[in-house]
Parts: C-alpha cells; sequence; structure tokens
C-alpha cells in the first residue's frame, strides 16, 4: 500500500533513522515522477546519511537539472554533496550559481565563503560575506579561519571578523587560537586589545591575551590595571620568574598593597635577603595599615638575622610608620649595637625619638649621626629642627648654617633657615631665605609652592598684604595642605578691577574658623559683582543668609557642582585669593579701629545677625539661672590633636585658673569629657565659680546658639581654635591663649590687634615657658574688664 504522500513518509522514516525504510516510499516516489526535484532530493539526503556522497552528488545532480531556476536550495545540497567527494572546484560552482539565483539567503553566502577559504582562494572570499553573515559560522570553523587568515595582512579584517565569531562560545582551541592571532604582526594594536578582552571573557587564563591587555594598559598610561593584569597572570605561571619580577615590581609601583605584598614576598621566597624586595614589602605594609601582618613580617625577616643593616632599619621604620611604636623602640637600640657604624640607623632613630617629642635624646642620636659622617647634609638638617623645637633656635641656626655649607642648593635646608629667623622677628631675611629655597626646589613644584607660601604668610604677618595673599595662591600645590582644592569648572576670578560685574563663585575653605574670617570680605564682594553665590559649610547658609543681603549660600557638598554648573557663573574664587583685592578696604579699617590695640578685649559690634528668638532664649536662659554673676565662656581645646596642636591647648585646671570668684563658666568646649566637667566643677566648688554646659545643644553643630551664647555673654576665654573667631564675629569680648615664639599672628597683619575680630585680645607665651605667667596675665585683664564700666 503506498501512502499518499510518499515523500512525507520518506521524511519521517529519515527522521527516526530508519534510512533503509525510508528508500522504498523514495523509490515509489520516482517511479511515479522519475523528474521529481523532491524525490531526487530526499533521495540524496538519504544517500548523504548513509555516507555515499557519490550517490548524494548523482541524484543532487539530477534534481538541480529537474527543478533549476526554482529552489536554489538544490545547488547548495549538490555542492555539499562535491565538497564531500572532493570535487571542490565543481562545489565552487555550483554555490556560486545558488547565490545568482537567491542573492539575500545569507547560507549560500556562507557555503561560498567556506569553499573558497578550503581552496585557499581567500581573496576572492573576502567579498563574499555581508555585515553579520559570520554569525552563522560554526564557531570552531571561524576560528581556523581566522587562524589561517591572520598571517595574511590582507585580510586583517576579515580575521577580526571570524574571531569575533568564534569569541562568542567557548571551546578548548581558544587558547592556542588566541596566542595565534594575538601575536601576529599584522594585527593592529588597537584590534589586538579588543580582542584579547573578549577572549579573556571566554578563557580567562590565556596568557597571551593577558599579556596583550597588560601592554596595551602600559601604553595608554593606566598602570593600575596594567599591574592588575601581570599580577594575574603570574599566578597562572608562578614558575615564570621574569613574569612575576615585572608583577611585583609594577604592583610595589603603583602602591596596590595586596597584591604587591603578594608578589614581591613570592618574589622574596627565590631571592631571600634582597633589600629591595624587603624594602618594597615594607612600604606596602605602611600602605596597608594593618599592624598584625606588618609584625609578622618584620619578625619573620629578623629571625632570618640579615646581615644587611638597611633591611633592619626597613623592618624599624615599617613598625613606626603602622603604629608598633614599642617594637619601633626597642629594635633600634638593637639595630644600632649590631651595626653601630652604620650613620643611617642613627639619623633614623632620632628622627623616630623626634616624633615622639623625645628630643634631648633625638639630638643625642642626631649629633651621633652627624660625629659618623661629618657630611651628612638630612642630619644637619634634622638635628637643627630638633634644636628648633627646644627653642634653642641659635643652635639650630648654627646647624642649619653647617647643611648650607655641605649643599647651598638644598632647598629644604633654606626652607628651615626662613621659618627659623621669622621665629625670631627677622621677617624680611626670612623672605630671602623662602626665595633662596623657591630657586632651590625649582623642578618641584610642591617644594617651590611651600616656598611660596611661607613667603607669603612671612609678607601678610608685616603687612605686606597684597603680595602676601597673592603668594599664598600656592597653597594648594604644596603637601598635605588641609583644603581639598575644588573642582569647579569656572576660571578663577581676577578681581572686581579685572572683571566688574561679574557672576561669581566664592567657595570657602579650610575650617570653620576661617569661614567666620573670611565672611568679612562677603559684603565687600558683593558690591562689585552682579551676582555672588558663596559655597559654605552647610551649618552657616542659614546665619549667613540672615546677616548678609542679596547673597545666595549653598552648602558645601557634591551637589554644589551640579548647582555651580547650572547656575550661569563666570567665575570661581576660593575665599583665601580674595584679600589681595581688598588691601585699601583692610587698611581703612584698620587705621578707623587703631584704638582696639588697646580696647581688645572688650564689646565690638556684632557683624553677624542672630535669630532674635535664640538671642532672647539664652538671654532669659542666663538671667534666669545666673542672675549676677558674670558670664564667662570657655574652651581649651580642639578636637584635632598632634605635638604643634597641643602646644596651644590648656588643661581644665588651666582655664579654671583664669576664671574669677563668682563668675559662671559657660562650657562650649565641643569634645570634652564627663572627667574633664566633673574636674571643672570640683574646681569651681573649691574656687566659688559655677560650670554650667547649655542644656539641648549640639556643641559642634547648634552653631547658631553658640553665637547667641558668645553674644550674651560677658566674656570668652579660649585658644585660638574656631571659638575664638565665632566670638570675634559677634564682638563678644574673647581672651586668647596662643603659643608662638613671634609673639604675634599672621592674621593681626603687622598691627597689634586682630583686624577681622578686633574684640580679640591675644595673650602669647613661648613654648619654652610654662602657661602660668600667661595664665596670670588673662586672670588679671578679664578681673578688670568685669570691673570696668566697658563691661556694660
Amino acid at each position: 500500500m503506498i501512502p499518499a504522500d510518499p515523500l512525507s513518509r520518506a521524511r519521517e522514516l529519515i527522521n527516526t533513522g530508519a534510512l533503509a525504510e525510508a528508500w522504498h516510499p523514495v523509490r515509489c516516489a520516482l517511479a511515479m515522477e522519475p523528474a521529481s526535484s523532491s524525490g531526487l532530493t530526499v533521495a540524496g539526503q538519504i544517500a548523504i546519511r548513509q555516507n555515499a556522497a557519490a550517490s548524494a552528488v548523482r541524484y543532487f545532480t539530477r534534481a538541480a537539472q529537474a527543478g533549476i531556476g526554482r529552489d536554489h536550495r538544490v545547488l547548495l545540497n549538490l555542492a555539499r554533496a562535491q565538497q564531500a567527494v572532493g570535487r571542490t572546484g565543481p562545489a565552487i560552482a555550483t554555490a556560486r550559481l545558488a547565490t545568482r539565483l537567491a542573492p539575500a539567503d545569507p547560507d549560500a553566502r556562507r557555503l561560498l565563503f567556506l569553499l573558497l577559504i578550503e581552496a585557499d582562494r581567500s581573496a576572492e572570499a573576502d567579498g563574499i560575506l555581508r555585515d553579520g553573515d559570520e554569525n552563522g559560522l560554526n564557531p570552531a570553523v571561524a576560528m581556523r579561519i581566522a587562524r589561517r587568515l591572520s598571517t595574511d595582512n590582507r585580510f586583517v579584517k576579515l580575521a577580526a571578523r571570524m574571531l569575533n565569531r568564534a569569541m562568542r562560545e567557548p571551546g578548548d582551541h581558544i587558547p592556542d587560537a588566541i596566542g595565534g592571532l594575538l601575536t601576529a604582526p599584522t594585527t593592529p594594536d588597537p584590534q589586538r586589545l579588543a580582542m584579547a578582552r573578549k577572549a579573556l571573557l571566554l578563557s580567562p587564563a590565556t596568557m597571551v591575551a593577558m599579556d596583550v591587555v597588560a601592554l596595551g594598559h602600559a601604553r595608554d598610561g593606566t598602570k593600575v590595571r596594567q599591574a592588575s593584569w601581570l599580577w594575574r597572570s603570574s599566578m597562572v605561571r608562578p614558575d615564570d620568574l621574569p613574569r612575576l619580577a615585572r608583577a611585583a615590581e609594577r604592583t610595589y609601583e603603583v602602591r596596590w598593597p595586596r597584591a604587591g605584598i603578594a608578589a614581591n614576598r613570592a618574589l622574596l621566597k627565590v631571592r631571600p635577603g634582597a633589600f629591595s624586595l624587603v624594602d618594597r614589602i615594607c612600604q606596602l605594609h605602611i600602605l596597608q595599615k594593618d599592624p598584625e601582618q606588618a609584625l609578622a613580617f618584620g619578625r619573620d625577616q629578623l629571625d632570618r638575622k640579615p646581615a644587611d643593616p638597611r633591611i633592619w632599619d626597613a623592618v624599624a621604620g615599617m613598625y613606626k610608620s603602622v603604629g608598633c611604636l614599642d617594637e619601633a623602640l626597642a629594635l633600634w637600640p638593637e639595630i644600632i649595637r649590631r651595626f653601630p657604624q652604620y650613620y643611617t640607623l642613627y639619623y633614623n632613630f632620632s628622627l623616630f625619638l623626634d616624633e615622639q617629642n623625645r628630643l634631648a635624646e633625638a639630638t643625642v642620636l642626631g649629633k651621633a649621626a652627624l660625629i659618623l659622617k661629618p657630611d651628612y647634609l638630612i642630619a644637619a638638617n634634622h638635628l637643627s629642627v630638633v634644636m628648633h623645637r627646644q627653642e634653642r633656635t641659635d643652635i639650630a641656626m648654627q646647624y642649619i648654617e653647617r647643611a648650607l655649607k655641605i649643599n647651598d642648593r638644598h632647598a629644604n635646608a633654606h626652607m628651615n633657615k626662613g621659618n627659623y629667623l621669622r621665629a625670631t622677628g627677622h621677617y624680611g631675611r626670612a623672605v630671602a631665605s623662602f626665595r633662596r629655597a623657591e630657586e632651590a626646589a625649582a623642578g618641584d613644584p610642591a617644594s617651590v609652592a611651600s616656598c611660596r607660601f611661607n613667603a607669603g604668610m612671612s609678607k601678610i604677618a608685616v603687612g605686606e598684604l597684597e603680595d602676601g595673599f597673592r603668594l599664598i595662591e600656592a597653597r594648594w600645590a604644596t603637601k598635605e595642605f588641609p583644603s581639598p582644592k575644588r573642582a569647579f569648572r569656572q576660571a578663577i576670578w581676577p578681581g572686581p578691577h579685572a572683571a566688574p560685574a561679574s557672576d561669581l563663585l566664592l567657595y570657602m575653605e579650610q575650617g570653620l574658623g576661617d569661614e567666620f574670617m573670611m565672611s568679612w570680605y562677603i559684603p565687600l564682594i558683593r558690591r562689585d559683582v552682579r551676582r555672588l553665590v558663596v559655597d559654605c559649610n552647610e551649618r552657616l547658609v542659614d546665619l549667613f543668609s540672615r546677616s548678609y543681603e542679596g547673597v545666595e549660600f549653598i552648602r558645601a557638598s557634591t551637589e554644589s557642582y551640579s548647582i555651580a554648573q547650572k547656575s550661569g557663573l563666570q567665575y570661581k574664587i576660593p575665599s583665601f585669593h580674595v584679600p589681595q583685592f581688598y588691601v585699601a578696604e583692610m587698611k581703612k579699617l584698620i587705621r578707623d579701629n587703631w584704638d582696639w590695640a588697646e580696647r581688645g578685649g572688650t564689646r565690638f559690634p556684632a557683624r553677624l545677625t542672630i535669630a532674635p528668638d535664640r538671642l532672647d532664649r539664652w538671654r532669659r536662659w542666663l538671667d534666669e539661672r545666673f542672675p549676677d554673676r558674670p558670664r564667662i565662656a570657655v574652651s581649651w581645646r580642639s578636637r584635632l590633636r598632634n605635638r604643634d596642636r597641643d602646644r596651644q591647648y590648656l588643661t581644665v585646671e588651666q582655664i579654671a585658673s583664669v576664671i574669677p570668684s563668682g563668675s559662671v563658666v559657660i562650657n562650649l568646649q565641643y569634645s570634652s569629657t564627663e572627667e574633664e566637667l566633673d574636674e571643672f566643677r570640683e574646681i569651681g566648688h573649691r574656687r566659688d565659680f559655677l560650670v554650667a554646659t547649655p542644656d539641648g545643644v549640639d556643641l559642634t553643630d547648634d552653631l547658631e546658639d553658640i553665637l547667641a551664647i558668645l553674644q550674651e555673654a560677658d566674656a570668652a576665654v579660649t585658644p585660638l581654635i574656631s571659638l575664638a573667631w565665632m566670638a570675634g564675629t559677634v564682638g563678644c569680648p574673647t581672651y586668647v591663649f596662643r603659643t608662638s615664639a613671634e609673639r604675634l599672628l599672621w592674621h593681626q597683619m603687622g598691627t597689634p590687634f586682630v583686624p577681622w575680630a578686633p574684640c580679640l585680645k591675644l595673650f602669647f607665651r613661648h613654648s619654652a615657658e610654662s602657661w602660668g605667667p600667661t595664665i596670670a596675665d588673662v586672670r588679671h585683664a578679664l578681673s578688670d574688664y568685669l570691673r570696668s564700666p566697658l563691661r556694660a
């Protein structure tokens, strides 16, 4: 029984693998219609599946003859069969005919392309595929083609297309093929890098691809990324020592602690005792800031008893830098006992002792270094610094002159000499030294900036304001300047004469006290510009908005950049750039208030406008709780602590010694502890004064409450920290402690008082002196003021 559609039955049997049974319906169909193109095609398909390619050629040839011009797919079948029996030339001709019959069929183009490639007719193949045709190729086939074509620079683009296809699917063939392609001299660098990145997605451990990516990052200057790929590749090939050495060097160079420590320690196993590697690892542990790991590494190295004293010294320096001070203090003397003639050890130990404020011991070690090496420049320079810290400036000058005799082009020595001259009041000579330092530091932008900054501060201190403030524009180029430079896109304002009626962004800088100081200039700038936007501490926005009309205040944050960008502002200026443009106004202020050289410590008109309800609240709080008592606001230190700052601060006992009997102390010390307040109250009980902390006030953030209290207080007593400048803006009589060998502040601008805050009265002590005499002076001056008619 013959089925109604024998070819359909044949196809079903083919799909189930019953090839022998499939012949019967096919023969039936051909018996009924010998020239059936469909029947002959199915016969050819069966022959192909039975590996009878020659028979398939005969069937497909007859099918093509029977259906010529109607279905190009018959030609594709014939071409494949011809290829299978090795008749590549006829297969190409057949496939080409198929592409002419069906120019839109990508299968026809792909077959012709593959046949031409197989026949080594690559030039003909190059123009066959259209964009995207390669996506239909088998990935492994595409990779083989790419490998073959990559050796001929005529087919670089075609090879890249094949590689892009191959890269979309993983396979065991990929790493070797990638290696061949990426190392081909005909592959352009940008294309090579793109290939390598794609390859690594599919084969992450392909060494050649890693190398290509690392080289690409080296060429474009992204050294951190280069280091990353070098480190990855060295982990894949840990036995490749040159590769490991490159990874160790680069990860150290880019200061990548985790990978750098691992790479350099791996290399150290191969090169034990290599100082350069130990030193690198020590520096990277310092960056990592993990004391336990640093100690473990240091102990491991020292247990080996290295013969190189530099290794011992590097470990001691690492201990110091990661905060293991006890270990460092114990180690350095041991190193010196082992290597008594190695002068660098004495110098480094002296530096450490200086940092610990053990100045007498640092002096002994510094002198020992100079005995061992009389021309030891940095030791002489440092010894001068140690002497200066001990207030032995005359001896410091001797050592700095010795350093300059060794090398009169040593910028830091000239800088230190300028500092010593300024401390002894020789400002002109100090500026000359800073200029010499600047000349010697040419080529070192940070050092040049420090020289200019110091010269500028010296000039401001003696009243050369325009030149001084112009010089301190260099401040941001100095090392570790405390206030970050803001990346607003506008150009720097050249001043009111060069750019009048501008739209200007003024941004405050440095600390809170500096923002209060520099707010003095806001009305002057507003007078000279068309529009003024001020970027300031968010705690000051409402206060400044109330105090200065016609000015827009925005809070300093990342949002400032978008606001400034969208506001159409022409110029920007940081606050400490401003004073050079208003020297005449400052000179007038000084002239009009010269009598405040004597009147300092009495009330001055406030320039900030405090909210009336705040003033009323704190006035009532003071009147109700402490009637008929003098109200004295106090602070005694900042939260920021270091050796230089600590010289400015007082203890609770010392600040309490200033307070007259019968007074009330209003505690405005934002970082006070309960122990300190208990001590203050106990002293007050013995000396007959009260101590109170304002109710419900955050002494860090509630600035307007603090300002209201200062405006209502009779006086304030404080070191020169932000509270002093806050008091100055509301005119509170303020008695200021200050440690200074110069016995003046640059803020005085060459005058006997502080122009920005005339109500401040300064009390100086030399750092070699105790606070006792200065405390007595403040106590007497404060008591006299509280008893005088000026208090009213």
